[in-house]
């Protein structure tokens, strides 16, 4: 008999993996009940039942193991069950289907009190099947501790009944252990559950009816409304009944859809998952016909907009032509049709050239060509080779955008193919796709990616751009590497940005030492005296200089900037005080005084007292800061 039970526990185990409640599992290996099955698989669970969601289904080779091994069912005490999610839920099934109701109640008050010393898994799991056994064998006792464990421990979030209602002092408490153990109880006995409920105060009554509620999808609105006026609140009823419809599958949807608008009021939203499930299923029975009777319904405009785009991104996943004319006739969505966009980019999923062909027809010049934009987009990342050799079939604007996003495709499992063809873009759209290629090329064979960039086709010309882009992902691995390298890199008169306009950049152990910085400061901080004079110093300085103002340490900020020149003090402390500002105004205004010279002082209270940075200080402080400008400064801060 002892073996028997212990394979039933076992067995019963499996359904816990398999998605089953903890009521239900352990209801069948006590008492052998498969009544409430069908009630138990509709069941809707809008209340936090975390513990008694499980994993997905075993496999075969698990339930060998269980049915051939019973003795590797573990103690509950075994501390590997913490990590071990399998035997953890195997062990804590197996043992409360062996206890008593009088055992049970002992336990839960050992784990209530803390004198059980479980590891907080086993803790919480084994307390959930205690108080899930409990509600089918001694509800009374369940209710009893869930109330008080939700009485110990409030929750103000709002019940699954009622999101309607906003979060506020007068809201009942949340209890969904209260919710949980009514559930169970009510679909083992309705009546003595709902007399149970009603023998509640008003916060736990409240989560009963939810949990009551809960139990019964599937079953009629006459039997909601009976239950819900039983614990004095029969709209909770309507409103659980027509809730339920959000799960379920239904036999007749323009039926349901009819009865469940019936009950709308204007605004209302809290039934609009309930009616997109419905009208999910009304499309898949009657297609396209259901969008237009919709659209000629009595609902609110924005209910209708609201689940007519749902359905078209639905239909776009196996209709995209006929959803993408539905969208192209739909009233304007302001700017930009968000709809359309949408259905355009699940068809260039399937089929990017039949959805290239359509967008190619809108005769709206913007909307046309931020359709194709996304056509291409898609198109050149699942098909990179492919659009690469039919590069003409694009239009001659789109034909740049179409090669870059193609090779940054093309880099993840191939950079150095990428990398060699961003070589045959030229200008700053070749040199774009750069830090993309060397991000997957460095994450994969760093050593072959520095070999290419220094012993490969690189010109000289575009040596910098690929070294920059080669260092920004080394730092990571190897930042004292990416460093050296940097140091190499001689500095270039000018580059372009974003060929806008060419400026001198700093050396690239700036960016190197500003990376290093935020994840290693004492790195940062002894490669600095390293970096090369002017700009470079300058900026490679500040950024360390920030991040100890980000981290809290604004003294180690100053005495950085101590070991500068007094002309790059004045550019130092202007660049941290962006950063100062912003994290700590109070410090900043207190240790100005101590900055190092009159010019630093100034510099820094007038960038500070201008009118973008004013919001991040009382008048009082500004007053403060104006006390450190010199003649110059201050005339310069009232002309302005």
């Amino acid at each position: 008999m002892k073996k028997s039970l212990l394979t039933s526990v076992l067995f019963l185990s499996c359904g816990v993996l398999l998605g089953c409640g903890g009521m239900y599992l352990v209801h069948i290996s006590t008492t052998g009940n498969s009544t409430t099955a069908g009630i138990e698989e509709g069941r809707e669970n809008d209340t936090n039942r975390s513990t008694q969601e499980r994993d997905s289904r075993l496999t075969g080779e698990w339930n060998e193991r269980i049915f051939t091994n019973n003795d590797s069912v573990a103690s509950i005490d075994d501390p590997n069950l913490h990590t071990d999610s399998f035997q953890r839920r195997l062990a804590i099934y197996s043992h409360v289907a062996g206890l008593t109701v009088q055992e049970m109640t002992t336990e839960l008050e050992a784990i209530s009190t803390g004198s059980q010393k479980y590891s907080y898994h086993v803790r919480d799991e084994l307390q959930s099947a205690l108080v899930t056994r409990l509600a089918i064998d001694k509800p009374e006792t369940a209710v009893k501790f869930a109330v008080e464990q939700a009485t110990a421990e409030p929750d103000r979030s709002p019940q699954g009944y009622s999101p309607q209602y906003p979060i506020s002092e007068g809201e009942p408490l949340n209890m969904p252990g209260v919710q949980s153990v009514f559930s169970d109880w009510a679909v083992n006995d309705l009546s003595s559950a709902i007399r149970g409920a009603n023998s509640l105060s008003t916060d736990a009554k409240s989560n009963a009816l939810t949990g009551i509620l809960n139990s019964q999808v599937g079953s009629s609105l006459e039997t909601h409304r009976q239950i819900a006026r039983e614990l004095g609140d029969e709209q909770r009823g309507v409103d659980s009944y027509v809730q339920s419809f959000a799960s379920r599958q239904v036999d007749d949807p323009r039926a349901a859809w009819n009865e469940v608008i019936a009950y709308l009021e204007p605004n209302d939203y809290r039934h609009s998952r309930a009616l997109m499930n419905v009208a999910s299923q009304w499309y898949e029975q009657d297609g396209f016909n259901v969008l237009d009777e919709i659209n000629q319904s009595n609902l609110d405009s924005n209910f209708k907009s609201n689940f007519v785009r749902q359905l078209l991104w639905q239909a776009a996943e196996t209709d995209p032509e006929q959803a993408f004319q539905f969208a192209l006739k739909m009233p304007s969505e302001g700017r930009f049709p968000h709809t359309l966009n949408k259905v355009v980019n699940t068809w260039s999923e399937s089929d990017p050239q039949a959805a290239f062909q359509a967008v190619n027809e809108v005769e709206q010049t913007s909307v046309r060509d931020q359709l194709q934009r996304n056509v291409v987009r898609n198109w050149s990342r699942n098909e990179p080779r492919y659009v690469l050799d039919h590069i003409d079939i694009f239009p001659a604007h789109l034909q740049v955008s179409v090669k870059r996003d193609a090779i940054t495709s093309i880099a993840r499992k191939s950079p150095k193919e990428a990398a060699e063809l961003a070589l045959q873009i030229e200008g700053m759209d070749g040199e774009i796709v750069g830090p993309q290629i060397m991000r997957w090329w460095v994450e994969q064979d760093a050593e072959a990616a520095i070999d290419w960039v220094y012993n490969g086709p690189v010109s000289n010309e575009s040596q910098y751009n690929w070294v920059s882009a080669l260092t920004r992902y080394l730092v990571a691995s190897d930042p004292r590497r990416a460093f050296d390298l940097a140091m190499k890199q001689e500095i270039p008169e000018e580059v372009s940005l974003m060929g806008f306009r060419t400026y001198q950049p700093p050396g690239l152990e700036a960016d190197v030492i500003s990376r290093i910085a935020s994840q290693d400061l004492d790195l940062a901080e002894e490669l600095l005296p390293r970096v090369r004079d002017g700009i470079t110093k300058n900026s490679a300085y500040s950024a360390v200089g920030d991040r100890y103002i980000d981290e809290g340490h604004s003294n180690k900020a100053v005495e950085l900037g101590l070991k500068l020149s007094d002309e790059d003090q004045v550019t130092y402390f202007q660049d941290i005080a962006h950063t100062w500002a912003r994290v700590d105004p109070v410090g900043l205004v207190e240790s100005i005084k101590e900055l190092p010279t009159e010019a630093v002082r100034s510099s820094v209270a007038s960038v500070l007292s201008n009118r973008w940075y004013r919001d991040n200080f009382t008048e009082e402080q500004i007053d403060t800061l104006k006390q450190y400008l010199s003649d110059s400064d201050r005339q310069a801060l009232e002309d302005q």
